[in-house]
């Protein structure tokens, strides 16, 4: 799978910033263009986006296993695409019995003190995963493009709100609820299993938000090409949330 690295780095983050923010920027034309209001939402609201993800993740699968271009090994060196040996260099994900078992106990803890003690929890929360982030970009050289567009792409498709009159002149909230934004499709879907809406919950968008960082950067560090597909996956579901806020704007 091909990764941007030294002078093609920078290229390829201003590039994907450039395009998530003209996506971004779209999504009230996008929704003109729709027809649609309240009383009577057009498919093509999901459609397009859907299938958008698809030919995304196909492109990007074909051009993973086919594009003769070449495996970044480190900072200095990459091999071509063809040596096996480089694959395994790379190696796969491994996840140890601890870890797996590590999960689901910190999950429960979460989902129980976000009952109990919410703001808290959702500040350590949210604290964690952007330090994990950080972090990884501090130390991870080699996957430092893929997780900065990571962030481009859970945050840049919400760009619209920057530039809706209503919203601003409420800045400070503004910038404080872009943090939950990326997780707000996630969080009512969420909500439904929880029996709680994101009215009654306001924590939940910052969880899940915290919750997709952290997977992301979970999967880039540890298998490169299935990070590409993650960040794709990712992006749309930000997309698909800017339309979900969009909706409840005009509401």
């Amino acid at each position: 799978m091909w990764t941007p690295s030294g002078r093609n780095a920078k290229p390829f983050v201003v590039a994907s910033a450039v395009v998530l923010t003209g996506c971004g920027l779209s999504i009230p034309g996008f929704y003109d263009w729709t027809e649609s209001d309240q009383s009577d939402q057009s498919h093509l609201l999901w459609i397009i986006p859907l299938a958008s993800w698809i030919i995304s993740s196909v492109l990007c699968f074909i051009a993973g296993r086919y594009w003769p271009i070449a495996f970044r090994l480190n900072d200095d060196s990459s091999v071509g695409i063809g040596d096996t040996s480089a694959r395994s260099k790379l190696g796969p994900a491994r996840y140890g019995l601890r870890w797996l078992l590590m999960v689901p106990l910190v999950v429960a803890a979460v989902i129980v003190g976000c009952q109990k003690i919410p703001l808290a929890t959702t500040v350590l929360v949210c604290l964690g995963a952007w330090s994990a982030w950080g972090f990884s970009v501090w130390r991870r050289r080699m996957v430092r493009p893929e997780l900065v567009v990571l962030v481009l792409g859970m945050m840049l498709p919400f760009a619209w709100v920057y530039t809706d009159a209503d919203l601003m002149n409420e800045f400070p909230r503004t910038v404080w609820a872009s943090l939950a934004m990326p997780g707000i499709l996630t969080a009512m879907l969420s909500g439904q299993f929880l029996d709680n809406s994101i009215h009654q919950a306001q924590w939940l968008p910052f969880i899940t938000t915290a919750v997709h960082l952290l997977v992301g950067v979970s999967v880039i560090r540890f298998h490169v090409r299935l990070g590409h597909y993650f960040i794709l996956f990712i992006t749309h579901v930000s997309l698909m949330g800017s339309i979900v806020l969009q909706m409840l704007v005009r509401a």
